[in-house]
């Protein structure tokens, strides 16, 4: 599933078919955007394009998807919309990493879109993730059972996880706020690094959210 709020969605739905693995239902969020995008003819029945009236943020679409979208044993794959997947084999190996190690979350490796190697390394052992919030691992590529975030609502039912103090949903950070709620829940037992890269992380974007909001 992809949030986007930018044009950089209308290259989205041309290379779902391409992937040697379609998943089930690609879910496309159009955050309320000004540049067009909202008039993006999808033109594959397989997607589900969501598109808002009025601007959410990252945190709040993910939430709507993954609550009325996914069913608990789907593998919520979370694609920004600047960014993109590496080559067409990256759901496939996705999909083969869950059934051959039987985990609850995969977090992969992702190279910057100017060449760069990413950040992303496995926890090492059960203190390291217990600290999970102070050492900053499991970036691109995120991906989980949906089943793991519905959870959150046993435990925390207003999901207050992912919002401020004054409940409202995060708008920065938002890739924070989803994976380590998520990760705690699965435990380091059920949490997986995968050191294939799977993912562009769109750096040359000026739109970028942590270069227009770094001080949050």
């Amino acid at each position: 599933m992809e949030a986007c709020h930018s044009s950089t969605l209308v290259k989205r739905p041309q290379n779902i078919g391409a992937h040697t693995r379609v998943p089930k239902e690609p879910i496309l969020l159009d955050d309320a955007s000004t540049d067009g995008a909202n008039r993006l003819p999808v033109g594959d029945p397989r997607v589900t394009l969501i598109r808002n009236e009025i601007r959410s943020g990252a945190v709040r679409n993910l939430h709507r998807a993954l609550r009325d979208w996914c069913d608990p044993h789907d593998i919520a794959v979370l694609v920004d919309g600047d960014d993109w997947l590496a080559n067409s084999d990256a759901l496939a190996e996705i999909d083969r990493f869950y059934r051959e190690y039987d985990c609850w979350v995969m977090y992969g490796q992702f190279l910057y879109s100017n060449g760069t190697y990413g950040i992303c390394k496995p926890y090492p052992d059960r203190e390291t993730f217990s600290r999970l919030r102070n050492v900053w691992y499991s970036s691109h590529i995120k991906t989980f059972r949906a089943g793991l975030y519905h959870k959150i609502e046993e435990q925390d039912p207003t999901y207050s996880c992912i919002k401020d103090a004054c409940g409202r949903w995060y708008t920065s950070a938002c890739d924070m706020a989803i994976m380590y709620p998520v990760m705690e829940l699965a435990g380091f037992d059920r949490v997986r690094y995968n050191d294939t890269v799977l993912y562009i992380y769109n750096v040359e974007n000026p739109l970028c959210s942590f270069k227009l909001r770094r001080d949050q």
